[in-house]
């Protein structure tokens, strides 16, 4: 919760895949619809096979940068471990010596 709080974890992938999931919905039910109504059979094909494929790629797109943010946050929070942990032991090492 705290790295939520202080930014250190992103709100918006959460708000990406809801609305994805509400345009797979609305693609659904525009497609049943069209098909139902006889509207225009292609069209309808169109919006129920590419509608949710084409929100799909646009969602993993927008995705991308916070995945790509996330996971250098946790290479900086791993070698921040490391370099603590050096710095301790180069701080043994001299009162040893």
């Amino acid at each position: 919760m705290w790295n939520f709080m202080c930014f250190r974890r992103m709100l918006t992938p959460v708000l990406i895949q809801i609305i994805f999931w509400f345009v797979v919905a609305y693609c659904l039910f525009v497609g049943i619809y069209d098909l139902a109504r006889h509207m225009n059979i292609m069209l309808a094909l169109e919006i129920l096979i590419l509608g949710p494929i084409a929100a799909r790629i646009i969602s993993e797109f927008l995705i991308l940068f916070f995945t790509m943010n996330e996971t250098l946050t946790d290479i900086r929070d791993i070698q921040n471990v490391k370099l603590e942990h050096i710095s301790k032991s180069s701080q043994h090492n001299k009162e040893v010596l």
